[in-house]
């Protein structure tokens, strides 16, 4: 692994990191499954908690819409600042122990839109529908999350539409803690290219990326 020293991306924060790579878990010191998720998650979808991300956990080429495919490697957080703002996306990422980042994403042939879906191991369940219901819509820095109904998206989960004021370009999300693991999903491009069948991919891969984690 690598160590990132770099401060997060500040529109691919819709929370910029990176995407997960491999199937590791752990058991806590009675011996006992750590099951850790997002409110409404079945409890037997989430047997322990991954505690590293390796490349086998990654969506492969074959799950992605077509297009110039690219995996991540996977990345210590090193460096962040910390975030006292619990609203903030940033916040769900703090430096520690654990914390580490993928991605895999791919661009779609006439370079319209991406695609990608990016994993991270956090110390705390980010309490993704408070958030929602508590910070939506939070204003970032001139980066705009709000709450948007994309079809597909679990009841667990949230998704999320993210623009920048001035810019053409928009961000549909849906992001989920499962087994220890920050999931966001993405699609990004020009408004006018993000049409409701583009924005349907998202939940799919979502759930497809989830599911990957269940193995």
């Amino acid at each position: 692994m690598k160590a990132r020293h770099t401060p997060l991306p500040a529109f691919v924060l819709a929370l910029a990191i990176g995407v997960a790579m491999g199937c590791s878990t752990e058991k806590d010191s009675s011996g006992q499954s750590t099951a850790s998720s997002s409110a409404n998650v079945p409890a037997l979808s989430a047997p322990s908690t991954i505690r590293h991300l390796s490349q086998d956990m990654l969506l492969t080429q074959h799950d992605l819409p077509p297009g110039d495919f690219h995996v991540s490697p996977i990345e210590i957080l090193s460096g962040l600042d910390q975030v006292t703002d619990a609203c903030d996306p940033a916040a769900w990422v703090q430096e520690g122990d654990q914390e580490t980042a993928a991605s895999v994403s791919v661009a779609a042939p006439a370079g319209t839109v991406k695609y990608a879906v990016e994993l991270f191991t956090v110390q705390t369940d980010p309490d993704l529908t408070t958030w929602e219901s508590d910070c939506l819509p939070y204003d970032r820095e001139g980066l705009v999350f709000r709450g948007v109904d994309l079809t597909g998206t679990p009841e667990w989960a949230v998704a999320t539409e993210s623009t920048r004021q001035g810019s053409e370009s928009s961000m549909y999300s849906v992001w989920g803690y499962h087994r220890g693991v920050l999931v966001h999903a993405y699609v990004s491009g020009k408004r006018d290219d993000l049409a409701p069948d583009v924005q349907a991919i998202v939940p799919r891969l979502f759930e497809a990326q989830t599911a990957r984690l269940n193995r």
